[in-house]
């Protein structure tokens, strides 16, 4: 097991109180393992990965919860402790490379710098493996590339640029959070074939998130759909589509057209919005929008449990 994450609570002040971004989730990941977190806008998955990161913007904080990796806490590290975590055993992949990238240095040289501060490499021979980095994630000319500066390249190369980054330390763990936003379908399996090829090449897990059903079924191992902060079902990529049990996943995986077959049916969306995070409803927080809700829902305390450790749900009904 290389990341265990339990009961993570992550909150902002709101104008009514907390807002509960991260709602008790509970994840564990295993070595060479690739887990896909699935859920509309506004679910909690980029907060619950920026709280694996010690990342979570101010005046957010995380109220309680543990997250262990490698067996260590990562919530008693202090600036020190993250320098040497982040980066080096934990790389992320951040949705939008014009501003995860800087603007006013070179891309080659912010690869060598990930080499020098991280692994202690010299500078010459930081060049050379931040060029031979950029070989391996598929940017054509990378001498002269790496002279370039990030508004040079398309987002495509941006997004390469970031995955070599974040790879540059050979992490533990890589985070990628929506990695192919606004890339061409073409550009998208590029991006997200070479991710895979490289968490084998490096023997890494990877969380991959997403809000792309079709991604996730055909890159991911293990699945977790979140819902209002709450990770409300868990298994693996098997079960979520063939067998869903909560209905949250049974009413995502409705709401995606068929290409094939006679089922003569239009569209099927979600009834109704997301809860305001700020004024959850007591017990189950997609109950005001299932079709099987119940009175007994207002009593769900969105504990996973299941007949078996490898395929949970929320649902108790």
């Amino acid at each position: 097991m290389i990341l265990a994450i339990h009961n993570l609570c992550t909150a902002f002040p709101g104008p009514n109180g907390l807002i509960l971004a991260a709602n008790q989730v509970n994840l564990q990941l295993r070595s060479g393992v690739t887990l896909g977190l699935l859920g509309e806008s506004g679910s909690g998955k980029s907060i619950t990965c920026r709280s694996i990161v010690g990342l979570v913007p101010k005046p957010g904080e995380i109220l309680n919860g543990e997250i262990e990796f490698e067996g260590r806490s990562l919530r008693r590290l202090d600036s020190q402790g993250w320098r040497k975590v982040r980066g080096s055993k934990i790389g992320m992949i951040f949705q939008d490379p014009m501003s995860a990238l800087n603007p006013t240095h070179k891309i080659g040289n912010q690869i060598a710098e990930v080499l020098t501060t991280k692994l202690g490499i010299p500078r010459r021979k930081a060049v050379t493996e931040a060029i031979a980095l950029l070989t391996k994630v598929g940017i054509a000319s990378p001498s002269r590339h790496f002279h370039s500066y990030p508004h040079e390249l398309s987002g495509g190369m941006r997004q390469r640029v970031l995955i070599a980054c974040a790879i540059a330390a050979k992490p533990r763990l890589l985070i990628a959070d929506e990695p192919t936003t606004a890339l061409d379908v073409t550009v998208q399996a590029q991006i997200l074939r070479l991710l895979i090829d490289l968490k084998v090449e490096i023997d890494m897990a990877m969380i991959l998130i997403s809000h792309d059903f079709g991604v996730v079924a055909q890159y991911c191992d293990e699945v977790a759909v979140m819902y209002a902060g709450c990770v409300v079902e868990y298994g693996s990529v098997v079960d979520i589509f063939e067998n869903p049990l909560h209905p949250y996943t049974k009413a995502l995986l409705r709401s995606i057209p068929k290409l094939t077959g006679h089922e003569d049916r239009g569209l099927l969306p979600i009834k109704g919005q997301p809860p305001d995070l700020g004024q959850l409803p007591t017990g189950c927080p997609f109950a005001p929008r299932c079709d099987r809700a119940g009175s007994a829902c207002s009593n769900v305390d969105m504990s996973l449990s299941g007949a078996n450790d490898a395929h949970l749900s929320a649902c108790p009904f």
